[in-house]
This record gives C-alpha cells, sequence and structure tokens, in this order.
C-alpha cells in the first residue's frame, strides 16, 4: 500500500513539473512583450472580486485611472453587475499567467505559488487576506504541508500589506517573509473606520432590507466537514429572538459561509438569509449592527467598528484538535466569546453597548492595530510613484 506521504511526494513532483512549465511559458513572454501600464488582481485564487485587491483596484481606478486593471476570476458565476465596467477580466490558467507577466504590478491576497516567474521591473503586492487570523497558517501550521508546498513569498513579493503588529509578525513566522512590509492598515477596512452613507444605503438596498431592520451577520470560518455546505453551529433563531427582546427591533440574520465551502449554507425563512454568494463581505461588515463568528479574522475587522462582537467558541477543543491549532488564547485576545448556546444568549441578554465596545478597544490594543483608513490610498501612491519612477526616465 503506498503511504499518505509517498503520495504527497507524487503530488509534490507533478506539481513541480506543471510549476517549471508555467514559468518556461511566463519567460517566454517575457522576450516577446513589454511591461505594460496595468495592474493584475486576484483574491482567494479567483473566486471573488472582494478583499484587499478589491478596495486597492477601486481605489486606483479614482486615483490614477490611466492604469489598466485586470481582475482573475473563475467562470463558475457571473461577474457581470459585480465587476465594474472599466475592469478588465480573465480567467485562471494560461490567460492569468499572460497577463501577469506583461503587467507592472501583480496582487494578491493569498499566498504566492511556486509557479510564478518574475522580472526585472515589476512590482509583486502581497496583501493577505487574514491579518488578524486566530489559525496557524503555513509554516506556523504544524499540521499543514508546507514542506510539499513551499510559500515562494520571499522570492516574488517586494512588498506586504498589515493591518497590525500581529499581522506583520505573522508575515514574519507564517510565511517566513523577510522583505519590506507596509503597516498601515488593510485596504478592505478602510471603509470600515470611514463608511460611506450612500453606499451603505445602496448595500442594503441590494440584500432587500427594509428601513429600521437590523443586521446579524453570522460569518462562520472554515471546517473540514464544510466543503460543500456551510454547517451552521449557532441556534440562530433563538439569537434572533434574544435581540428582538432586547431592543424591540425587527432583526434579519445574514449567513456568510466560508469561500472554501461550495454551495454556500442552507436557509429558510426570510429571517435568516444566506449572504454567502454577495461578492465582499467587506460590504456585509459595512451595514452589520451585529457580528457572530467563531475563529474567523473577521472578527478582528469587524472590532474596527465598535459594534458587538461575539465568538460562538462551541468546538474549541475539538476544533484545536481535528481542524487547526489556534495562535492565540482567546482568555488574552479582549473578545467576548461563548463556549455554549446558553452562554451566548446569556451575552446577548446581558452585556451593555459600553461592554461591546470596551471589548473592541481590548481586541485592538492586543492586535496592536495600525489601520489608518487610508490603507488603499497609501498602496496605490506608492504603485503611481514606482511607475513613474521606473518608466518616466
Amino acid at each position: 500500500m503506498i503511504s499518505q506521504t509517498m503520495k504527497e511526494r507524487v503530488k509534490a513532483i507533478v506539481r513541480n513539473a506543471r510549476n517549471s512549465l508555467t514559468r518556461a511559458y511566463m519567460r517566454g513572454i517575457f522576450v516577446v512583450h513589454p511591461i505594460e501600464k496595468k495592474i493584475v488582481f486576484m483574491s482567494y485564487l479567483g473566486r471573488q472580486y472582494s478583499c484587499n485587491p478589491r478596495a486597492i483596484s477601486e481605489k486606483m481606478h479614482a486615483l490614477y485611472p490611466d492604469f489598466k486593471l485586470v481582475w482573475v476570476l473563475d467562470d463558475q458565476r457571473d461577474w457581470k453587475g459585480t465587476v465594474p465596467d472599466y475592469v478588465t477580466t480573465v480567467r485562471p490558467g494560461l490567460a492569468r499567467y499572460r497577463e501577469i507577466a506583461t503587467a507592472f504590478c501583480y496582487i494578491t491576497n493569498n499566498n504566492n505559488d511556486p509557479d510564478l516567474a518574475k522580472r526585472r521591473g515589476q512590482f509583486f503586492i502581497q496583501t493577505w487576506h487574514g491579518d488578524g487570523g486566530f489559525k496557524k497558517i503555513l509554516y506556523a501550521n504544524s499540521r499543514g504541508r508546507t514542506q510539499f508546498v513551499p510559500v515562494t513569498d520571499n522570492a516574488v513579493t517586494d512588498i506586504c500589506m498589515a493591518g497590525s503588529d500581529y499581522g506583520e509578525r505573522k508575515y514574519r513566522i507564517a510565511f517566513q517573509y523577510r522583505g519590506e512590509i507596509l503597516t498601515v492598515g488593510c485596504a478592505r477596512n478602510d471603509r470600515l473606520l470611514y463608511p460611506d452613507e450612500d453606499e451603505s444605503h445602496a448595500i442594503r438596498e441590494r440584500l432587500s432590507l427594509t428601513q429600521g431592520q437590523r443586521v446579524l451577520l453570522y460569518a462562520p470560518t472554515f471546517r473540514k466537514k464544510n466543503l460543500d455546505s456551510q454547517s451552521i453551529e449557532v441556534d440562530l433563531e433563538a439569537v434572533l429572538r434574544h435581540l428582538s427582546a432586547r431592543d424591540g427591533s425587527q432583526w434579519v440574520c445574514l449567513v456568510r459561509a466560508h469561500p472554501s465551502a461550495r454551495f454556500g449554507v442552507n436557509c429558510s425563512g426570510d429571517s435568516i438569509r444566506d449572504a454567502s454568494a454577495y461578492p465582499d463581505i467587506a460590504d456585509l461588515m459595512q451595514i452589520a449592527d451585529f457580528l457572530i463568528t467563531d475563529y474567523s479574522s473577521c472578527a478582528c475587522d469587524f472590532a474596527l467598528t465598535r459594534r458587538p462582537v461575539l465568538l460562538a467558541t462551541f468546538d474549541r477543543e475539538e476544533y484545536n484538535r481535528d481542524e487547526r491549532s489556534l495562535n492565540v488564547a482567546l482568555e488574552e485576545t479582549g473578545f467576548i466569546y461563548a463556549d455554549s448556546q446558553a452562554q451566548l444568549l446569556e451575552f446577548i441578554d446581558t452585556c451593555t453597548e459600553a461592554d461591546y465596545r470596551n471589548s473592541c478597544e481590548r481586541v485592538l490594543r492586543f492586535y496592536g492595530s495600525k489601520e489608518t483608513g487610508r490603507a488603499s490610498e497609501r498602496i496605490c501612491e506608492m504603485i503611481d510613484e514606482r511607475y513613474r519612477r521606473q518608466f518616466s526616465r
């Protein structure tokens, strides 16, 4: 019988051969085609138009519209109406590598696999999606298989974007990254610090939320059992009843499955809705009045709003054992967390707005938040400055 380790080694050999062919293809393009005034973006391996790349892309168009903006997006959904008209889209595969090979700048929110070739004059930016993530990742994850899938950001990345001291340490440890880190915040969080009221109104309209409805966002992290459909660990109907009883408002729950869950989540009724297909969770956090998650880094982002956030850590021991080890002890972070449904409801009934605000302040201090509200602007200025310095001679 072939051992699991041997299977992994065989997969690694095949993957390395494929990566070598991809790099050779890109180097061939280097010879024929010059660098263009173009930026290529990819979020969650092409599955979303979202996160830090989206925030930078939209700010880039506003500040420097002469740059061509290209997004790598899969063909599993219709992107019309989601992606702005000024964006060119390409599918993953050879089209992606062809665009990156001729772009001045490439921006992603996932670690770079060793299939990329890079030439002199290109500028690669890493905007990791889990700046405040609880979970151990990449080289920090002892249960991972990074010996078979090496992280190559040191080889191709020029600068990393971080929103906290914690995020900066993550690059050094989990990525083993030794290069420059720009710690001015995560671009996707600019809107949480300085939300646009008109934009918030438009998001609510797209979600068919009526005036006066308050929004509970439930956004659990990924689990192995959620490969197809995200499971719901919390009795959300009970949560909505307790929220309504507490303030007399009408509450609706938006459930956001992790991007790795292929078919979102099963929801029934008008009060609990599946928002997994909504393009960007940043929009949902912008209009949410309350967040319940578990081990997702969105909790750290949402703390910037100083609105209520609770961690439903019902399976903490099981999660640590079977899924991922955690980087931190939840007791140290400042978050309010519940280890059971009963405790969760008790917190909803008894915690005050001041309790939640104080919790958020403790969280931001624990992580060493460096959010400025203008991270996307700073990155865009850097891109334009580097391009002009290099090509305006």
